[in-house]
């Protein structure tokens, strides 16, 4: 009898690392009533006579009759076979090991009434895991937009002696709402399980239709950070409120069942979901730490799975409006957070004041600069601090100049102009922006503090005691109140960084190398502060004006 790893290695071979043969394959070894598992079923090619296809067919079959290998993983190695690994992760596409399946079909056990969806059925392992685990449900359907991933799909079902009420939609998930399960003659879900596909949200193709037809059917506006889990995870949350809505009398309980990466644990765009979701429709999460034994399908060890959510639906049953969800207190209701100044070339834009003195540019037209790598160890930076920086010798001057002709200045100046325009950079991406390439847009005043969002540990806030501009490698935030006084901002940046220790625990931010994270502006401004941090950075007549601050972007 050959062992899956020779049945792997001979199917392979036939396949050829070729999406077409696996394809090829697939058809070649379905039954009529693998086809017929699927709903709006795709048209798959005719398979062609080639050689050695009966063999392979052959080898698949007793792969499909084998108890002793799991035939989702299996379908999962040839996939990875024919698919880079880069268009996998360009896909968002992270297959589930069948242990952690049913791991956490263990902790939101379904029930007999449940109608099970699965979000990015991928090759049915969660079906799999159901069947196998002997789970009663009412019905399963496997939602998946991939022909071959559906074709494998059926083919498990078919494997396993699935209930005929077992069946894979080939659909695109995100563009379903309950009438598209009546049409199907199915009711909406009321158990939805997924590992969705983990795409960033600037490679999300028509992520604004979906997004405000979601608003209006669902009254949630995802924040414009948000990636495919966020949108994943509103669709399964309003399909279940269909559930609940359809059967009233019954108190159904929907569940969703969620396998994420770690950063949905402390991406605020993720915590402000799940705040909107317990609020305005009462659902309930239970947060998981995913045993170390997900295994890639490449056979080495993989982190791309890390927490497992359960929500569960309460009782609540009045939808809090969205305009009466305003007591989340978050860091944009006490500080304007803004990126730096981007020159486009330091090495010219920024001057040390021997430069300054040596080409004789004239101080009117610098302005005082917070230089790059540097390392400032306490909470506040002074003036004192900056001119120990500028005599050292760093760069601490930023050439200011305004929109003008380069000959209404003095000699000196239009000299150092000529000499970057020899550099060429009047041709950089930054320099192309503007009305002219010298002419920097700067804010009317420095900023209140300075914020590090690349960092290792947590985030720092840093007083601009000395009221100087900042580069792009460093935020910078300005009180929304403009007039407290010293010791009420000392108090502020205080508690702020105490408030960070805690967004680090629920790992806000992503990870890079070596535990180097990064906040993105837009998200540091969504983390979450004190109500009593709020009241402290309000002065009077201020309150009013913060508190109507949106929680929706």
């Amino acid at each position: 009898m050959k062992d899956a790893a020779e049945l792997f290695r001979r199917i392979s071979h036939f396949i050829d690392a070729s999406a077409s043969g696996f394809l090829q394959l697939l058809v070649a070894a379905a039954k009529p009533s693998t086809l017929n598992r699927i709903l709006n079923c795709p048209t798959y090619p005719a398979p062609a006579g080639t050689r050695g296809l009966t063999v392979a067919v052959e080898d698949l079959r007793d792969v499909m009759r084998r108890p002793d290998i799991h035939l989702p993983t299996f379908f999962a190695w040839l996939y990875a076979s024919v698919t880079s690994l880069q268009d996998r992760k360009q896909a968002g596409q992270f297959f589930t090991a069948h242990e952690i399946a049913e791991w956490s079909l263990k902790r939101a056990k379904p029930k007999q009434y449940d109608i099970i969806c699965d979000a990015g059925a991928g090759t049915a392992v969660f079906a799999d895991a159901i069947v196998r685990g002997r789970i009663g449900v009412q019905s399963y359907v496997g939602i998946e937009n991939d022909p071959i991933l559906a074709l494998c799909a059926a083919h498990v079902l078919d494997s396993i002696n699935a209930p005929k009420e077992f069946r894979i939609w080939y659909t695109n998930f995100l563009t379903l709402d309950a009438t598209a399960f009546r049409r199907q003659g199915m009711m909406p879900p009321t158990f939805i399980v997924a590992n969705p596909p983990f795409v960033r949200s600037h490679r999300l193709s028509g992520r604004d239709q979906i997004r405000t037809a979601l608003k209006s059917s669902f009254g949630i506006m995802l924040s414009s950070l948000s990636g495919s889990i966020g949108y994943f995870l509103t669709r399964a949350a309003e399909l279940a409120e269909s559930a609940r809505s359809a059967e009233p009398r019954k108190k159904l309980k929907p569940r969703l069942l969620f396998l994420l990466p770690r950063e949905a644990r402390g991406a605020a765009h993720v915590q402000r979901l799940r705040n909107d979701l317990q609020i305005m429709y009462g659902w309930d999460c239970r947060e998981y730490q995913i045993p170390n034994s997900q295994t890639g399908i490449e056979r080495h060890s993989s982190n791309a799975l890390a927490l497992l959510f359960v929500f569960e639906r309460n009782n609540v049953s009045r939808l809090t409006p969205a305009h009466e969800v305003n007591h989340i207190r978050r860091v944009q209701d006490v500080l304007e957070i803004k990126r730096g100044i981007s020159t486009g070339c330091n090495e010219f834009f920024l001057l040390t004041e021997e430069d300054a003195r040596r080409r004789k540019i004239s101080k009117k037209w610098l302005r005082k600069v917070l230089p790059t790598r540097i390392h400032i160890p306490t909470t506040h930076f002074s003036l004192e601090d900056w001119e120990s920086l500028r005599d050292s010798g760093l760069r601490c001057w930023l050439l200011a100049l305004p929109n003008r002709d380069l000959d209404q200045f003095e000699i000196p100046v239009q000299e150092y102009l000529k000499e970057g325009l020899r550099r060429g950079l009047h041709a950089t991406p930054t320099a192309k922006r503007l009305k002219t390439w010298f002419s920097l847009p700067l804010p009317t005043e420095a900023p209140d503090t300075f914020v590090t969002y690349f960092f290792r540990g947590v985030p720092r806030f840093i007083r601009n005691d000395a009221q100087v501009f900042h580069l792009t490698n460093i935020l910078g935030g300005r009180f929304v109140s403009r007039d407290l006084d010293q010791k009420r901002k000392e108090l502020i940046i205080d508690s702020l960084n105490k408030q960070a220790v805690a967004w680090m625990e629920s790992e806000a931010g992503r990870e890079y190398r070596d535990g180097l994270r990064k906040i993105e502006p837009r998200e540091m401004s969504r983390l979450p502060i004190d109500v009593a941090l709020f009241e402290l950075a309000c002065s009077e007549g201020h309150e009013a004006r913060a508190a109507s601050a949106l929680l929706f972007e």
